[in-house]
């Protein structure tokens, strides 16, 4: 839909689908999505597109979903927020009487981030994930509140459309964070996942986050996108060299898994560590790409 103004009929007729073939108590996935000048609302299936800001709409919006349920549970709720201002009195409207099984913000900018966190605040005891497209200070990062999965990515997959974008939001500009940063973000949310290539960080840095992952008493998982040369750079400091074998022992390293001269997974202690695309030994100075390596004290990633 991409008429300024909706016209009764065309919600009439998108919500008749939806009640003649839904689950009025459940609803798999739903979501919004804000942009400067209009937004757009799904629920499984159905989806409300390009609606223009307005207190009508708004309004509209409301009077429908409340002919359809009253109150229903819903598995995963996305608010995709594309540089704009979120009107957190619409969006707290429609969730009311909402059971959410997570929660999942994706923001670009500080003034975002802050509507986000106020959303989720709304939904306490919930499993809340927030996606940041953008790096921000310190002091800010580390009073985020306990996420089940905290990421910073350039990336933004988009609920309705599907689509990746890649944001210009300055994560090219980052090719470290420190080592302290990321050790006290472990100590708070579950799973980490920094999305944009982390090269200035040296060995020791890499060790003492494999130590803290596979000695702390809860689950955690902490996903790096690094280039493989710095993977290797970090291995061969580790006495990990051309050519291990599966079972190979080297420190506190043990190569799990191999596959044509590829390292797939090895382990540090009780920290389980994936290699993807597996890193090719024999080729990587002719061969420099990003990988992503997952660390993890509880997956068994076998």
């Amino acid at each position: 839909m991409n008429d300024a103004k909706l016209g009764a009929s065309h919600f009439d007729d998108h919500f008749d689908k939806l009640i003649a073939g839904s689950n009025v108590n459940f609803c798999d996935s739903a979501g919004v999505h804000f942009e400067i000048d209009k937004f757009s609302l799904g629920f499984d299936e159905a989806c409300f597109s390009h609606i223009s800001y307005s207190r009508e709409n708004f309004d509209k919006l409301l009077s429908l979903r409340s002919r359809l349920f009253r109150k229903i549970y819903v598995r995963e709720f996305f608010v995709f927020v594309d540089n704009c201002e979120i009107p957190l009195e619409f969006i707290r409207e429609l969730m009311v009487n909402f059971e959410i099984g997570v929660l999942q913000c994706s923001v670009g900018t500080p003034s975002e981030l802050d509507d986000a966190l106020a959303i989720m605040a709304d939904f306490p005891g919930r499993k809340t994930e927030l996606n940041l497209h953008f790096l921000p200070d310190d002091e800010k990062l580390l009073s985020i509140p306990p996420m089940e999965k905290l990421a910073i990515q350039k990336l933004r997959h988009c609920y309705f459309t599907l689509r990746e974008q890649i944001t210009g939001l300055g994560l090219d500009n980052f090719s470290s964070i420190s080592v302290e940063l990321v050790s006290n973000l472990i100590k708070v949310h579950k799973y980490l996942y920094f999305n944009f290539n982390i090269d200035a960080m040296p060995s020791d840095g890499w060790i003492e986050i494999l130590q803290l992952v596979s000695g702390i008493n809860l689950e955690r998982t902490v996903k790096l996108t690094i280039e493989s040369l710095t993977l290797t750079r970090w291995l061969r400091d580790c006495d990990i060299t051309e050519f291990p074998k599966a079972g190979d022992v080297r420190g506190e390293f043990t190569i799990n898994a191999m596959e044509n001269d590829r390292l797939v997974r090895l382990s540090y202690r009780n920290c389980r560590i994936q290699i993807d695309p597996p890193l090719i030994f024999t080729r990587f100075f002719f061969n420099p790409r990003p990988v992503v390596i997952t660390m993890s004290n509880f997956v068994n990633l076998s």
